[in-house]
């Protein structure tokens, strides 16, 4: 059941990242606007419906903490992207924060980043997919060798009000300078 001809999914351009896959953030999948006489499963399997059948997405990167899914009322959300046929990565970060451990965000850049070399569809959500998501968004365009003001440029380009949060813009920064050091993959 696709819902959407319009999904909110920002996609960064292709060229921000050079690399023949789709990187894309957006809300947390069951968070959607929706018809009301939807319920709470219809809508989660609705949103990842069109994430891969309209978005084209294989990879759905989710950047909720556990506790969180389950105050949001999403918490099958994990099990819900297995079943609809997405591959799933998780990093955990609280809300209004960027990640805490700059080797495990690293790693997950790294993953995507593989991801969009083989072509694929990458969508990356937190809850409202502006801060989180566009904080990690702009972290992989660093990972493919974007200056780290011109990846925030582009996220924020794609949805105003990414990455503001005290210490999301920052944590771009300080990615990109561990990646200087060695710290990616």
């Amino acid at each position: 059941m696709n819902l959407y001809e319009n999904p909110p999914v920002a996609f960064l351009p292709e060229h921000a990242h050079g690399l023949p896959g789709r990187l894309g953030f957006a809300p947390a999948p069951g968070r959607w606007p929706h018809d009301p006489r939807l319920g709470p499963d219809q809508t989660l399997g609705a949103d990842l419906a069109c994430l891969r059948d309209t978005c084209g997405a294989g990879v759905l990167v989710t950047l909720l903490e556990e506790d969180e899914m389950w105050r949001i009322g999403l918490g099958g959300l994990l099990d819900g992207v297995r079943s609809a046929g997405l591959e799933t990565l998780w990093l955990p970060i609280a809300d209004d924060t960027a990640p805490s451990d700059i080797v495990e965000a690293a790693r997950l850049v790294g993953r995507i980043l593989d991801h969009l070399a083989a072509g694929r569809t990458v969508v990356i959500h937190c809850h409202a997919g502006i801060g989180r998501s566009g904080t990690l968004a702009a972290c992989c365009l660093v990972g493919a060798g974007a200056d780290p003001r011109r990846a925030i440029e582009l996220v924020r380009e794609a949805r105003r009000g990414a990455a503001t949060a005290p210490g999301q813009e920052a944590f771009v920064h300080e990615f990109a300078l561990a990646q200087r050091r060695g710290v990616m993959r």
